[in-house]
């Protein structure tokens, strides 16, 4: 039985910390298993509970914003003060993980970000096999200084791991050894039998209209206003079900920016929603009932990253309305298994969800090709062998 280390990078259950569980459920019967988690906020920690219990899963609790350069998709500008004050996190941390994985002594180190991709430098982790699992998508010019100093350090692992083909070629590592598995939907993770009825009651969200479910909750990252207007130009009947923090939850953010995004928002959807069209859900740790009562998802996203509700809303039949970027061809393949729009265009948003509700026939058949994407891109059977095999490589080496 090996031990395994894992060490995450946020509080927050994001795609990453539905993948670390994953992954973590997987290995958990045949290695001993650690897992670091930040307490702030602690929302991975109680995600973890379950499986504390269930698997004997040990979680060390960090209580702390983990050294990072958080420089990808969607991620900080390389002169934005918080990317300095990541970066200035990492001299001040080394001690202290150094100190922890000797104390831990585990077989293998797994890092569960490019963004903490640093740790390859450790002393400590030099000394053992380890893996990085890739889970965001390279910003911008593969050559900018920062790309280069993350691709130093990610060829320092013993292994590498990326979400897509599109990914692991972009970053174009000649070191390390890589792999590409993708993200799945593991047994048990969503309840199949729920009716639309009772999603609907658990929600508190009347079950007829068309629904359209947008995850990111406030976010100008994701979206969030453009799938807002989307929804809003569209006849009274379609709503927009937000999953994810709340405007009164995005309010309290540190970044004055993202505050006056919000308090706009909030300012606009009160006066140009009052028939209360847009229903906020709040975070869901299980997104079972919001997945069930959608009829499609939106996912008007401004940069590209890795897009896991878009498979896991093919788990339930529903097809998915992203934004048209490279990586995202890869899975989604614009009237199969989706319908692609142009960055930031209100307009072909809503001109897809109404296509969508318009014609019950295309909706079912692009909902069933996403199903079937699912099944044969997002396999857990595949994707969890190739998880176990890739910790069997350690003890064959």
């Amino acid at each position: 039985m090996a031990k395994i280390l894992f060490i995450h990078h946020s509080g927050l259950i994001g795609g990453a910390g539905v993948s670390l569980y994953n992954v973590v459920k997987t290995l958990s019967d045949e290695n001993e298993i650690t897992v670091c988690l930040s307490s702030e906020p602690d929302d991975m920690l109680r995600l973890f509970e379950g499986l504390h219990k269930e698997r004997g899963v040990r979680v060390i609790s960090y209580g702390r914003r983990i050294g990072a350069i958080p420089f990808y998709s969607g991620g900080d500008g390389a002169l934005s003060p918080r990317m300095f004050y990541r970066v200035s996190l990492i001299l001040k941390q080394k001690q202290y993980w150094n100190r922890l994985i000797r104390e831990e002594n585990p077989d293998t180190v797994v890092v569960n970000s490019k963004t903490t991709a640093w740790m390859s430098s450790l002393s400590e982790v030099k000394k053992r096999y380890s893996i990085c699992f890739v889970r965001e998508t390279i910003k911008g010019n593969t050559n900018h200084p920062l790309n280069r100093k993350i691709r130093k350090y990610l060829d320092g692992f013993s292994k590498v791991v990326f979400l897509s083909k599109y990914d692991e070629e972009r970053e174009g590592l000649v070191k390390a050894s890589t792999e590409v598995i993708h993200n799945y939907v593991s047994d048990n993770q969503f309840d199949l039998t729920l009716k639309r009825e009772e999603a609907a009651e658990r929600l508190g969200i009347d079950p007829k209209g068309f629904n359209v479910l947008y995850v990111g909750g406030v976010s100008e990252i994701k979206g969030f206003d453009i799938a807002v207007r989307a929804v809003l130009s569209c006849p009274d009947d379609v709503r927009l079900i937000v999953a994810g923090n709340t405007l009164d939850d995005a309010a309290l953010s540190k970044d004055k920016r993202e505050r006056r995004y919000v308090r706009y928002w909030k300012d606009y959807v009160s006066l140009n929603d009052p028939k209360r069209r847009i229903r906020f859900v709040g975070r869901q740790q299980d997104m079972s009932a919001c997945y069930t009562l959608s009829d499609v998802l939106l996912f008007p996203m401004r940069h590209p990253h890795q897009a896991r509700p878009a498979f896991e809303a093919g788990y339930f039949h529903k097809p998915v309305i992203i934004t048209d970027f490279e990586n995202i061809r890869e899975f989604v393949r614009d009237h199969d298994n989706g319908l692609l729009a142009e960055n930031e265009s209100v307009e072909e948003f809503a001109d897809a969800v109404l296509a969508l509700r318009n014609n019950q026939a295309l909706r079912r058949t692009i909902g069933e090709n996403n199903r079937r994407n699912t099944d044969e891109n997002h396999n857990m059977t595949a994707a969890c062998q190739k998880i176990r095999d890739l910790m069997k490589e350690n003890a064959g080496s």
